[in-house]
């Protein structure tokens, strides 16, 4: 049994295709929270997973914590098995949030659409920046704590023709999952540029080729699998 804990809908972000609506006030309560997860624990039987989602759900640091606490002595009580996932953009991770989802077991996808250029085309911060650098510089700081990292990305008009250079990015840096998203909704998708994505999933295909061939070992949703939920 999965639970998503929506705990916030605040974030730090302001991507452009966000689908979530500007609110900075809407919050879950802790006697929420647990009562989700009882009912995880309840019908799971002998295992559950919670994964705490937002807007960004590291605003509420806090409160993770406590739910993970909370989480893993109910299900200790019940004989359940827990399992954590957590989404995020990543821009606050730190050394102590890091440590905890190590020692805890929390795993995490975080929000990266590739290199400089395809990541803030959309993915910008409260001010209007771009949020690449701020990310960047703690990819090294992550995947020490956490090797199995796991890089979404969204595919928008502006993104399509950079797929590939965003791979080479990704992998370079040392990613080896990655999920990709079609922003299906979006209105800028013309003709062109389907045939250009189509032409860029070539070159991903023949990335992936390449690196199967040479026995790495990384995921990549477009071809490993039909879908995907963290």
């Amino acid at each position: 049994m999965k639970i998503v804990l929506h705990l916030t809908t605040s974030c730090n972000l302001r991507c452009r295709y966000c689908y979530a609506p500007r609110q900075t006030q809407g919050t879950m309560s802790r006697e929420t929270a647990e009562r989700g997860i009882d009912l995880a624990i309840e019908l799971g039987q002998r295992a559950a997973c919670i994964s705490f989602f937002g807007g960004e759900p590291l605003l509420m640091f806090d409160r993770v914590k406590e739910l993970t606490e909370y989480a893993v002595a109910a299900g200790e009580r019940a004989g359940t098995e827990m399992h954590f996932r957590l989404s995020t953009n990543g821009t606050l991770f730190d050394e102590e949030s890091l440590g905890f989802c190590r020692d805890r077991g929390v795993l995490f996808a975080v929000s990266l659409d590739g290199d400089e250029e395809a990541h803030d085309a959309a993915r910008i911060c409260a001010d209007g920046t771009g949020s690449f650098a701020l990310l960047d510089s703690k990819l090294d700081m992550i995947l020490e704590y956490n090797p199995h990292t796991v890089a979404t990305s969204v595919i928008t008009p502006a993104t399509a023709g950079r797929l590939f250079p965003s791979m080479e990015y990704m992998w370079r840096r040392g990613l080896r999952y990655f999920v990709h998203q079609l922003d299906y909704t979006h209105p800028d998708w013309t003709p062109e540029l389907l045939a250009g994505l189509e032409e860029s999933y070539r070159e991903l295909a023949g990335f992936y080729v390449e690196k199967a061939r040479a026995g790495e070992h990384f995921f990549m949703s477009l071809f490993d699998a039909v879908s995907y939920t963290h």
